[in-house]
């Protein structure tokens, strides 16, 4: 993954004005390392800034990415996520959250090693052999309607969900992805390598 300092060499001087607005409420509010964060309107990053708006309006993209490599073991920096995910993959400078359709080639340049799904089917059968997930779908059955990511995990016969609810402070088990996405609401699907 890639280091804070390279990102903040790129940085734009309004990301890196964030980028220390952030660290401050990091000080105040730290994130414990290798704990799964959930219920982004009420957790330690609530506050964070990403573009226009507060992570608890547009930040489940960063939680998801962040989620994914805690459950696969890494240790990542939530700020070079929040800041990389800034830099190169906010849709309308945050207003509508990161683009999925420009997710994985901002995970690139942030050197987190990721491929995306073809499809529903694809992102079904790959998800259950592969270690953790991001998933994409929108919240309503009509195009128009909001989109929120989480980090899946199949472990056990069933997927475990982060960051399902904006105020639930726990993971969900469910034992069916369409359960929680059915293929109408699918948008996009990516496996963190």
């Amino acid at each position: 993954m890639i280091t804070r300092d390279e990102l903040l060499q790129k940085a734009s001087p309004l990301a890196r004005r964030q980028h220390e607005r952030n660290l401050s409420i990091e000080k105040a509010l730290p994130i414990e390392p290798g704990v799964l964060i959930n219920g982004q309107g009420r957790c330690a990053v609530s506050t964070y800034r990403m573009g226009l708006c507060r992570m608890a309006n547009n930040g489940c993209a960063a939680i998801a990415v962040y989620n994914a490599m805690t459950l696969l073991g890494h240790k990542p920096d939530m700020q070079a996520i929040v800041l990389g995910l800034r830099m190169y993959g906010l849709w309308l400078g945050g207003l509508f959250g990161v683009n999925p359709y420009k997710l994985e080639k901002c995970l690139d340049k942030m050197r987190i090693p990721c491929m995306r799904a073809r499809d529903y089917k694809d992102f079904e059968n790959v998800s259950r052999a592969v270690g953790a997930c991001i998933l994409c779908y929108r919240i309503k059955d009509f195009p128009i309607s909001p989109m929120h990511y989480v980090a899946v995990q199949y472990r056990d016969g069933g997927y475990t969900v982060c960051n399902l609810y904006n105020n639930a402070r726990r993971t969900y088990r469910i034992r069916e992805l369409a359960e929680l996405c059915p293929e109408s609401r699918f948008v996009a699907g990516f496996y963190i390598n």
